[in-house]
């Protein structure tokens, strides 16, 4: 059964713990590279494995109707989300985000009203993702 990580989640999972994301990767057959979440471009992702692999993607993404006339759009607005992070390096903008997720979650949860009907799994937030 293959194996897909997604480096977004990986950059998260690296930040608590002292692996690096070589190590993190190694189990997996292949990883998935969110450009919309990671580098807040409009759409698009990036597969990295082997070359039967991204072969076989391919097919897939033509038989989904993922191939666009043009991706200039999508391009353009990746590259730019990747210029942002790389200014302020990767692991800093994800921590950043995490600060202030974490520091929302406080203040909604400190809420009398909010919290009533609003609660978070886990409470405090191990990663920038949550379940409300």
């Amino acid at each position: 059964l293959p194996l897909v990580t997604s480096l977004l989640h990986s950059i998260c999972i690296e930040m608590d713990i002292s692996m690096t994301l070589s190590e993190i990767g190694e189990p997996f057959d292949s990883i998935y590279i969110s450009f919309y979440k990671g580098l807040g471009a409009v759409a698009g992702a990036m597969l990295i494995g082997t070359n039967d692999l991204c072969a076989e993607a391919r097919i897939w993404l033509r038989r989904f109707g993922g191939n666009l006339k043009s991706l200039t759009p999508y391009s353009v607005s990746c590259w730019s989300g990747y210029d942002k992070v790389s200014r302020h390096g990767t692991l800093n903008f994800f921590a950043d985000k995490q600060a202030r997720l974490k520091n929302i979650i406080t203040k909604l949860s400190n809420d009398t009203l909010i919290s009533k009907v609003v609660t978070f799994d886990p409470e405090i937030p191990e990663t920038n993702m949550i379940h409300g």
